[in-house]
């Protein structure tokens, strides 16, 4: 269930990204205040920063028409007073009204030079709030409070006095105003933070991509972020273009975005989300751990009044996607409760067209096609590059750049990240016998290794020699398995070395290496390794083979337990889907199926029914 505002306020136990900015309570209750006016009133409210601070006003709302509930007899133009006090304080009564006595004080003083600098809204507020963090003792102390107050200002010489009524006074204590954010599902996100679960914030969801390790490497998913990595929009009449995506949305559409691997379908679809954000929308991202989600178990987060947006990525890998339950029961009963609830999706045709069939007969999406532009594609690889390789672009020009990236934006992502390390250890200077060969990510892994021993380095064409080197092959292997814990990834590449000939006990180096060239990536939440995109895996397994008689059966020598066998499945499937199999490749798969199959059928009933019933469903996806 969502979080609410409770009947305390107790920012010290809140976990949104907005309760963490602040370091002092008072600090977050004035901020607090702040963002429920701006929710409220939009650019009609002014908050003033806690930071450099200059000790006038807290927060004016300046506002015509007349104010809307639940600010009753304020006028158009009202300031608000906010006040933290310490729940723990032996005299709470008396410190509020030793408080607003230092406040009064205060405001006589202005009042008296005239309401100068910042205290001049003083002069036009019609309405005046005050504001404490606790709850009044007793209805007879908040009269008396609210009494005091209007008293105070009745006795200001008429010529300083503000053009407030005396009914346009106001007292409201942390239950009046926990009562008012509760109409505001998007504060609850940003400050009490999301239940342990399947959605987050879109708040949170920026500030865990952008999360960097230790070494101040910055994860792939970071570059979704315009600040780490500027996007090249569309053609404003494309019908991808962020801007008409949102119209659509506003129109009630649900939208699935379709195209191949590395077109940009989830950087446009954050695209559109940052937009819904800027526009007050509530934005929610739905990334469940592997067993999937229960659609039934989301109504009590998504049913909140207002504009929810709900983005999935690869919505066809969510396990219990229901599209029917979510267009006919899910989509109606937020409605019930005043919400408006839209989603947008991207998917892969070619990965998965059984598993979409399902989505798109359901009449949930309408489907958006991403097609490559040749044009869009040089943009996007120019601002790749000057982002990421600056320092390499000043020594090798751009041309050498372009011809060393390529124009496929996420192999250029990563050629660029390995150029700019090169020129970081001054190992461009001298020349490109060091840099990766364009767009080549097997020839950059296989130096990668090199440069370890676990390889030895390649001389001339990097696949003139028979075969892949061991080291390499478990390198591929394990890409192919992830995501997967550290552990399970070791077993695999254990493996794969071991059908090699090769000493297995590199299996755990071989891991460490792709952890820390960035071709793994830890996720948090679920302890697992995943590759930054699948086009990591795809890129090298299918090059690795070229030479499938002979690597596949040490490629698929860590298949034989239920999980690495669903990740090699989905892995080929994906390779299938895309045309990257031949048919003698396919019936070399098929012939290694056959002949394990024996011992893979043992091997599954000995696992644990899930991971069984898993690894036999990738099986028969992708077949």
């Amino acid at each position: 269930m969502q979080r609410v505002f409770t009947d305390s306020f107790d920012v010290g136990s809140w976990l949104g990204v907005r309760a963490t900015e602040f370091e002092m309570p008072f600090d977050a209750f004035q901020q607090l205040v702040g963002d429920g006016l701006k929710a409220e009133f939009g650019a009609n409210a002014w908050v003033a920063s806690t930071k450099g601070r200059d000790g006038s006003i807290d927060a004016w709302v300046d506002r015509s028409p007349a104010v809307p509930l639940p600010f009753p007899k304020l006028g158009d133009s009202f300031i608000v007073e906010c006040k933290w006090h310490d729940a723990t304080a032996k005299d709470p009564k008396g410190n509020i009204e030793q408080q607003w006595r230092r406040v009064a004080a205060k405001l006589k003083d202005q009042a008296a030079n005239g309401w100068p600098g910042a205290y001049a809204p003083w002069k036009n507020a019609n309405g005046y709030l005050y504001c404490v963090s606790l709850r009044f003792p007793d209805q007879a102390f908040r009269e008396n409070l609210r009494d005091t107050i209007r008293d105070f200002f009745d006795t200001l010489p008429i010529a300083q006095r503000p053009p407030i009524p005396r009914d346009a006074i106001h007292v409201w204590d942390w239950a009046d105003l926990a009562g008012w954010l509760r109409g505001f599902a998007r504060l609850a996100d940003f400050w009490l933070g999301l239940p342990d679960g399947d959605l987050f914030d879109h708040a949170s969801y920026r500030r865990r991509i952008g999360h960097r390790e230790a070494d101040a490497r910055i994860g792939f998913r970071g570059y979704l972020l315009d600040e780490n990595l500027p996007f090249v929009p569309p053609a404003e009449n494309d019908e991808s273009h962020p801007g008409r995506l949102f119209e659509r949305l506003c129109r009630s559409e649900n939208l699935l975005l379709l195209g191949e691997g590395g077109i940009g379908k989830t950087r446009t679809a954050f695209e559109v989300a940052e937009r819904a954000h800027r526009a007050g929308w509530r934005v929610l991202h739905l990334d469940p751990p592997e067993g999937g989600i229960d659609p039934r178990a989301l109504l009590g987060e998504l049913a909140s009044p207002g504009n929810t947006l709900v983005v999935v990525d690869y919505v066809d890998k969510i396990q219990n996607f229901d599209a029917r339950y979510w267009r006919h029961t899910l989509l109606p009963e937020v409605a019930e409760h005043g919400g408006r609830l839209r989603l947008i999706a991207n998917a892969r045709p070619a990965d998965s067209e059984s598993l979409l069939a399902a989505i798109h007969e359901s009449g949930l999406f309408a489907s958006v096609g991403l097609a490559p532009n040749a044009e869009r594609r040089t943009a996007v690889a120019n601002a790749i590059e000057h982002k990421l390789c600056p320092r390499a672009l000043a020594l090798l020009g751009a041309a050498q750049v372009r011809e060393l990236c390529g124009s496929r934006p996420i192999i250029a992502m990563f050629v660029a990240r390995e150029l700019e390390a090169l020129a970081d250890a001054g190992q461009l200077a001298s020349g490109l016998e060091n840099a990766p060969r364009p767009g080549d990510l097997v020839g950059w892994l296989s130096r990668r290794l090199a440069g370890t021993e676990l390889l030895y380095r390649p001389t001339g064409s990097r696949w003139d020699t028979a075969l892949p080197a061991p080291g390499l092959c478990a390198a591929v292997a394990a890409l192919a398995a992830a995501p997967m814990a550290e552990t399970e990834l070791i077993q695999v590449a254990a493996a794969t070395l071991t059908a090699a000939g090769a000493d297995p006990a590199n299996a755990s180096r071989c891991i460490a290496l792709l952890r820390h060239a960035g071709w793994l990536e830890l996720d948090a939440r679920e302890f697992i390794f995943r590759t930054p995109h699948d086009i990591v895996c795809d890129e090298t397994l299918s090059r690795l083979l070229v030479a499938a008689d002979k690597t596949l059966p040490w490629l698929l020598s860590g298949a034989v337990q239920g999980r690495p066998l669903g990740r090699f499945a989905l892995s080929l499937g994906r390779l299938h889907g895309n045309r990257l199999l031949d048919d003698h490749q396919i019936a070399q798969v098929q012939c290694w199926l056959e002949t394990e199959a024996a011992g893979l059928g043992i091997a599954l009933t000995s696992s644990r029914t899930d991971v069984a019933a898993y690894a036999l469903g990738a099986v028969l996806d992708c077949p």
